[in-house]
């Protein structure tokens, strides 16, 4: 669904370790040294540089409510609202059945 399409295992590698470092509670550098990860997904996680960074400015900005910046990435990326609704309660519901097991 994203414009231009990338991979959609990196894209949810990159969305996993967006915020993987806190459930651990480390830092994402921490995190980084402890776990290999395909470089174009540590440069998007440590630097405004890689393929994947602003996807994962994308995912704060939803989490921290910046609607501005979320409407800018959505219509840059011809994601509708809703589409970027249901992907975020799925990604909850996923985390969540994550940790209770």
């Amino acid at each position: 669904y994203l414009k231009p399409r990338f991979d959609p295992n990196q894209v949810f590698m990159a969305g996993m370790f967006s915020l993987l470092h806190i459930a651990l509670e480390k830092t994402r550098e921490e995190l980084l040294t402890e776990i290999a990860v395909p470089d174009e997904i540590k440069t998007s996680l440590l630097t405004p540089d890689g393929i994947y960074s602003d996807l994962i400015s994308f995912f704060g900005h939803y989490e921290y409510s910046n609607w501005d910046e979320v409407t800018r990435f959505s219509e840059q990326h011809g994601l509708s609202s809703e589409r970027i609704y249901n992907s975020y309660i799925e990604s909850v519901k996923w985390y969540n059945d994550l940790v209770q097991e």
